[in-house]
């Protein structure tokens, strides 16, 4: 036998070999690659998680931001209506013949009616309705504007004839 011929079957076992080895080496490359594919597909779902809970946890604070708002300006209204004057005041006034005005200016009853509730709205009802009655007056026009009081709804209001308009704005409700 010669010497090239015993060489073969040993290179052949030694391609065998080294394909064998390249195998091993391409699998584990392929695990290695899965394995980092899915860390990278894992760390991504995390950061997602993250932000979704960070999203969630902002969303909370800025509702406890709006609640903590609307209450402290509800405090504030508290006070304001507790304290003797604070409230701001709508004058409305009374001739001996039933004629009602505001700020100089003439109404009927359902003019009244909508400023009433347009000030009560951008006032957040902290405000006391002032009826300046002529001691003339008959009492059927002031009962009128006491219904308005009613139809617009929780109204603070105080009856005062034209020789009590010294009368603090502290004085009897008649709104009680």
């Amino acid at each position: 036998m010669r010497y090239d011929e015993r060489q073969q079957p040993s290179s052949s076992g030694a391609l065998v070999a080294v394909i064998g080895v390249g195998l091993v080496l391409a699998i584990l490359a392929i695990i290695a690659a899965a394995g980092v594919g899915l860390f990278w597909v894992r760390s991504k779902t995390q950061q997602a998680i993250v932000m979704e809970q960070r999203a969630l946890a902002e969303a909370h604070r800025a509702e406890a931001e709006a609640q903590r708002t609307v209450a402290l300006s509800r405090l504030e209204e508290s006070r304001r209506a507790a304290i003797p004057g604070s409230r701001l005041n709508f004058l409305v006034g009374i001739d001996r013949e039933g004629n009602m005005n505001v700020a100089g200016k003439v109404i009927g009853l359902d003019e009244l009616k909508k400023r009433l509730a347009e000030f009560k709205d951008k006032s957040h009802n902290t405000f006391l309705l002032r009826i300046d009655a002529d001691q003339e007056c008959p009492a059927k026009h002031i009962i009128a504007v006491i219904k308005v009081c009613d139809k617009v709804g929780d109204i603070d209001y105080r009856i005062m004839s034209s020789k009590d308009a010294d009368m603090p704005a502290d004085g009897i409700n008649a709104g009680d």
